[in-house]
């Protein structure tokens, strides 16, 4: 289990997914930003659910509701059912938090915008027709 990526797909309940956008120094590549989901390293036994509400309130401030696996890459999580934290603001590092639609991701991702790997296998497993999430707009 050592040296994994546990990685999250954040989806409001109208749909739309949360995305981070990191700030770049100086790389004209990533003029913009880099886009990502929230992720983190993780190494040894450790409880998904409790992971996984940790990493989403220090990102984006939300807790979920519901977990289930995003298709069968181990370490790759929906949630769902968000709500806010309890807790108080925990926001790590220079990321802004932006919830949209699945439309404009797709746009997004066709005009090079975004180029993360984990974020473009984890959207794709969402527009797979054996997740249940293939028309979910």
């Amino acid at each position: 289990m050592d040296g994994r990526t546990l990685v999250v797909l954040p989806r409001l309940d109208d749909g739309r997914i949360i995305l981070l956008r990191r700030e770049t120094d100086g790389d004209a590549a990533q003029a913009g930003g880099l886009w990502e989901l929230p992720s983190c390293p993780v190494s040894g036994q450790f409880d998904h659910a409790e992971t996984v509400a940790a990493l989403l309130h220090s990102t984006t401030d939300y807790v979920p509701g519901r977990l289930s696996p995003l298709g069968a890459i181990d370490g790759a999580y929906l949630a769902e059912g968000l709500r806010p934290s309890p807790l108080p603001p925990a926001h790590v590092g220079r990321a802004m938090t932006t919830a949209l639609p699945l439309a404009e991701v797709r746009e997004m991702i066709r005009c090079g915008l975004i180029r993360c790997g984990t974020l473009l296998t984890a959207f794709a497993l969402l527009n797979s027709d054996d997740t249940g999430f293939a028309n979910a707009e």
